[in-house]
């Protein structure tokens, strides 16, 4: 299954780790085309693989450990929503988020297939293992999740409410389909409560 997705910020430069570089021109990098997210049996890890408009292709690792700290910081990212926040009590934050992540998934496009015209990989051919996780809000107000290696270049993708939705439903069926024993839920992180996001056309 894969996102496909556009006018969408990206970009494999380091702005999360140098807090120096908080700016970038925004016409200057590609945009976000197309995300995979899928379970790789053989490897145990997950692959997360991003195109852009310019037909780049980057290419990820996720190990279990990796996914377990990365799920927390996407619930965050979805919490901060000021509707959300505005709620007096946990189950109605817990109900807003579901209501925002479905019609969120309803704007979405994962029947299309993840183009595999993969002449131009800036990174390798072999996908990078990530291992640091930095949220970052941009000058604009959104959301910078940055995701790098231990060393060398990773990416950060600039998540509006839809794509960050989106992103976090490709996570979970990914993990669903694994043998990690990881259950990741949108709700369930505020009430224990689970929800099952409709599934996108």
């Amino acid at each position: 299954m894969a996102l496909v997705a556009v006018a969408y910020f990206m970009t494999n430069r380091p702005m999360c780790q140098n807090s120096r570089k908080s700016t970038i021109d925004f016409q200057a990098v590609p945009q976000l085309h197309q995300i995979q997210i899928q379970f790789a049996p053989r490897e145990d890890r997950i692959l997360l693989r991003i195109k852009t408009t310019d037909k780049s292709e980057f290419r990820f690792w996720m190990t279990r450990r990796y996914v377990k700290l990365l799920w927390p910081v996407v619930v965050k990212m979805l919490e901060a929503d000021q509707q959300i926040q505005l709620q007096e009590n946990q189950a109605a934050k817990s109900a807003v988020l579901s209501f925002q992540h479905e019609k969120a998934l309803q704007k979405g496009d994962f029947s299309t297939q993840f183009s595999e015209d993969s002449s131009n990989l800036p990174l390798g051919e072999t996908p990078i293992l990530l291992a640091k996780i930095q949220l970052k809000r941009r000058n604009d107000g959104g959301n910078l999740l940055c995701m790098h290696p231990e060393k060398g270049e990773g990416i950060d993708l600039g998540l509006n409410e839809v794509l960050l939705h989106s992103f976090s439903k490709l996570l979970a069926d990914a993990v669903s389909v694994s043998a990690w024993d990881i259950d990741l839920k949108i709700s369930s992180e505020i009430t224990g409560e689970e929800t099952t996001p409709n599934r996108m056309n």
